[in-house]
Formats: C-alpha cells, sequence, structure tokens
C-alpha cells in the first residue's frame, strides 16, 4: 500500500516535464534536432575495444559495424523536417 503513493508521484513527476513545452520550445528543438543530426554514423569507436584494443578482452562474438547516413532532403511536398537514412 505505500509503494502506490511513490509511484504515482513519479509519474507525476515524469509527466509534468513534458505538458510544461510551448509549441515555440518544440519547433527551436526540432530546428536544433534538424541542423544536428544529418551527418556520418559508425560504431568503430565500439569495434575498437571490443577487438581486444585497449584495455578490453578481446571477444569471439561476432563484431557488426553498421554505417548509417542521414541526409536532410529538401522536398516540401513531403513536409519541411524530412530525413533520408
Amino acid at each position: 500500500m505505500r509503494k502506490f503513493p511513490f509511484a504515482l508521484l513519479g509519474v507525476c513527476a515524469l509527466a509534468a516535464p513534458a505538458s510544461a513545452y510551448t509549441k515555440a520550445d518544440l519547433k527551436a528543438q526540432l530546428k536544433l534536432l534538424m541542423e544536428w543530426w544529418p551527418g556520418d554514423y559508425d560504431n568503430n569507436e565500439q569495434i575498437v575495444p571490443q577487438s581486444g584494443g585497449g584495455l578490453s578482452a578481446q571477444t569471439d562474438k561476432p563484431i557488426y559495424r553498421p554505417h548509417t547516413v542521414f541526409k536532410r532532403l529538401n522536398m516540401p511536398e513531403l513536409g519541411d523536417n524530412m530525413l533520408y537514412v
């Protein structure tokens, strides 16, 4: 019975910040995200330690190296904030 008030308090604490954002805040965050997100990404820094580099022991598990490219699209008919992955 004592756990319920704390759980309810936790849910309220998590929900409060989401409702505190205005449309202007969300638009500013989206603009910043669309500026920062496009680029080339891979996990090379993760692979080096897994393959025995640095202080980590070498592992026999398969090591995958996904490479992802995010490019901003200029296609107004689809929307203002479009990314090609």
